[in-house]
């Protein structure tokens, strides 16, 4: 099974996401390392796994996290892998520029959902 990520606004559905950041979701260790590095919450702690239960039959309200503590986070990172020059690399190909890219759309998501006063999911999608 391929995991993806999806980072949808609070009231919308997953039709309304971003494409599928699967690079953050592949990468979520590494990432998470950057995250207790530099002091800030890891990604994992707001993925919403609502979807990936309902796939097993179980009722899970969709997971809500606040667009400010989110976007700290995803910027955070961002900035380490541009400045810090970590590399992501899968198979033997680097696949840092699919992370940024990720992250530039994440950022995007949760940038809009803190200007709107809303709440953002990162939900994990099977």
């Amino acid at each position: 099974m391929s995991m993806v990520l999806w980072i949808i606004e609070e009231g919308l559905e997953g039709d309304n996401s971003t494409p599928d950041l699967w690079a953050l979701y592949h990468f979520n260790k590494e990432l998470d390392k950057i995250c207790v590095e530099t002091g800030v919450s890891k990604l994992t702690t707001f993925h919403d796994n609502s979807v990936m239960a309902a796939e097993f039959d179980e009722e899970m309200e969709p997971e809500l996290s606040n667009a400010s503590e989110l976007l700290a986070s995803l910027t955070k990172v961002r900035d380490v892998v541009v400045n810090g020059g970590v590399q992501f690399v899968l198979a033997g190909v680097d696949r840092t520029s699919d992370v940024l890219h990720d992250l530039d759309d994440s950022i995007r998501v949760a940038s809009d959902c803190k200007s709107k006063g809303k709440r953002v999911r990162l939900s994990v999608i099977p």
